[in-house]
């Protein structure tokens, strides 16, 4: 009989809830022999040998280092500042700015039950699911916790969307916000021109070209670039992609 492989990996005891086993598929961690598997639904035979290799992240997935790095390089702390996650996912934003400290996180995803359950429990955290960024309003926020009133850190690790989509609605929507730390992922910042099969993007100065144009396009929503570009401490997990984080401030 087979079965999802989230729930293989609990089943035999490589990780300890669902939501922490689709954090390691997510990451391309999880192995069957010499496959990797990186989808939680994919269905194996209940007797497929199943290992976890590489490093574990501090936290719920492996996005939190790469925020963890930008903390750092921008000088930013969210000590007792309410923040708010885009494209949260399982939560290794999220986890990231609680660990530093964060007053309270609004954790936004388009989807579904992908954030940790670690997280969904814990007080400081609003949960915002089946959301998207381009329309959320402060309003919605303000239903879930009156701290939306303060967001002053904007994090964001969005993919197949391009960050010009969501800006301007978070813009309106935030503009009391003083701090704004983006992943900037160039296969969805590019068109379809410049981007290989499987999400390779063709030619460095193809990715200068579209950062520079993507700082011009900030500064027109009122936002100048303060930090970076500062080269992500992991790349992206399937295309393999350099990834930058970006740090923008008010004008």
């Amino acid at each position: 009989m087979k079965k999802r492989a989230d729930i293989l990996l609990v089943d035999r005891g490589l990780a300890a809830t669902v939501e922490e086993a689709r954090a390691f598929l997510m990451e391309g961690i999880v192995w069957s022999e010499n496959q990797r598997i990186d989808k939680p639904g994919t269905l194996l035979e209940n007797e497929t040998l199943l290992s976890i290799r590489g490093k574990k992240t501090e936290f719920v997935s492996r996005a939190g280092d790469k925020l963890k790095h930008g903390l750092h390089r921008f000088n930013i702390n969210p000590q007792n500042k309410v923040c708010l996650d885009i494209g949260s996912s399982t939560g290794g934003f999220t986890d990231c700015l609680l660990k530093n400290r964060a007053k309270h996180v609004f954790a936004v995803d388009v989807g579904y039950g992908l954030l940790d359950s670690k997280l969904r429990k814990d007080t400081r955290v609003s949960v915002v699911e089946k959301h998207n960024a381009r329309l959320i309003t402060l309003e919605q926020l303000m239903t879930l916790s009156i701290e939306a009133k303060q967001i002053e850190i904007i994090v964001s690790d969005v993919s197949f969307i391009s960050l010009r989509a969501i800006i301007p609605n978070l813009v309106l929507q935030c503009a009391q916000a003083k701090q704004w730390i983006l992943l900037f992922k160039p296969q969805f910042e590019l068109s379809a021109d410049n981007i290989l099969k499987g999400g390779v993007v063709k030619e460095d100065a193809d990715v200068v070209g579209a950062m520079n144009d993507f700082s011009i396009f900030m500064m027109a929503q009122g936002l100048a670039l303060k930090g970076g570009p500062e080269t992500s401490p992991l790349t992206g997990k399937k295309s393999g992609n350099v990834e930058y984080l970006l740090f923008y401030e008010p004008i």
